[in-house]
């Protein structure tokens, strides 16, 4: 087996819990060379997986040999389009950028260089989507689906997980948050408090949108939506308070059919309740429940609850699904989508598409 050949760039959270670890999990893929404006994570990464190519500016990495540049960087449009430029394909975490401008000048890149970009969306790659997409395009009788995420316990991580940090950047990544805020509120005429709210939904909310379009098609109207805290603290950053003031969403969306979808979604990372994500579809007579699990901790299972009615008596079941881990499941995809020279699933048209609905969410709000 012919190995793909990697280049990282950013090595936050994220990208130490999973995709690193599945990438020398995996026999698939090599990774060459690892970026980051931290010389403190590019050495504790470097050391631990063995990595020699180590930069602190990307753009000398990519003169490297290499089949595609994974980016788990915060803000990386600039990043996105120079990896294009230099004739490598681009696996980028969610969201593919902050706005439409953004998101559209990157897809000017892709058609220019014949190079492509792949979006992190994960769920989209679990075997359990083909079952749930089956079950929707099989069911006559969907009364209601329910979209549920309370955002807990991301800090709860087991002893295994170990996240190697650097707070010496924080001022750095402050005002490459305050250059966020700016672009997303010149662009969608939003105030400084809908612009986070903005920020939040395509952070937190994105997976669940983007799995719920792929199923549905778009949503036809945002019937309501709507935003508040739960707990009032105030601190010298909105990046801050998102999190500590427990931020929480609410919205309707309809879809062909008259087909209603309720989104609600909470924002409190400092809590200690485990993560809580699942879709519901609610029929006539059986109601299932997918109940994915903490995206931060690997190889956990998904639990699938079903309720039914049976010979007049109610009957409730749950099952563990061990199936590979989300992640595991996208590297897959990203092998053979590179290999076989395809076109990606989830691709920058589907980027567009998603920061669009969200901007229209938001201003359905204002």
């Amino acid at each position: 087996m012919s190995r793909v050949k990697i280049g990282v760039i950013g090595l936050g959270k994220i990208a130490q819990l999973k995709h690193l670890h599945y990438l020398f999990e995996s026999k698939k893929f090599e990774v060459e060379a690892i970026s980051d404006l931290s010389s403190t994570l590019l050495e504790m990464v470097g050391e631990k997986y063995g990595i020699s190519n180590r930069f602190k500016d990307y753009e000398s990495m990519l003169n490297l040999q290499l089949d595609v540049v994974m980016v788990f960087t915060h803000d990386h449009e600039k990043q996105i389009v120079d990896i294009l430029n230099s004739g490598k394909h681009v696996f980028v975490e969610k969201p593919l950028c902050w706005t439409v401008q953004e998101a559209r000048r990157i897809q000017e890149a892709e058609t220019r260089s014949g190079k492509k970009v792949m979006i992190g969306y994960m769920k989209r790659f679990m075997p359990i989507y083909q079952e749930l997409k089956e079950k929707l395009d099989n069911c006559n009788d969907i009364k209601l689906i329910k979209i549920h995420t309370f955002a807990s316990g991301a800090k709860n991580l087991p002893e295994s997980h170990i996240v190697f940090k650097d707070k010496s950047l924080k001022g750095m990544e402050n005002n490459l948050l305050d250059s966020i805020i700016s672009r997303i509120m010149e662009e969608n005429k939003l105030s400084v408090e809908d612009a986070y709210n903005y920020k939040m939904l395509l952070e937190l909310g994105i997976h669940n949108l983007n799995l719920i379009v792929s199923l549905l098609g778009e949503p036809v109207k945002i019937d309501y939506c709507d935003f508040w805290t739960t707990r009032a603290v105030r601190t010298d950053s909105w990046g801050k308070e998102n999190v500590k003031s427990h931020k929480m969403f609410l919205c309707i969306l309809e879809f062909p059919n008259n087909l209603k979808c309720i989104w609600e979604m909470g924002a409190f990372f400092d809590g200690k309740l485990e993560w809580d994500d699942s879709i519901t579809i609610h029929e006539f007579e059986e109601e299932t429940t997918i109940n994915f699990p903490n995206p931060f901790i690997r190889d956990l299972p998904i639990r699938v609850e079903h309720k039914t009615l049976v010979n007049r008596s109610h009957v409730f079941n749950q099952e563990s699904i061990y199936h590979p881990d989300a992640f595991q499941c996208q590297l897959n995809y990203l092998y053979e989508w590179i290999t076989a020279k395809t076109e990606p699933i989830t691709s920058t048209t589907e980027g567009i598409r998603d920061i669009k609905l969200i901007s229209n969410i938001i201003k359905r709000k204002v």
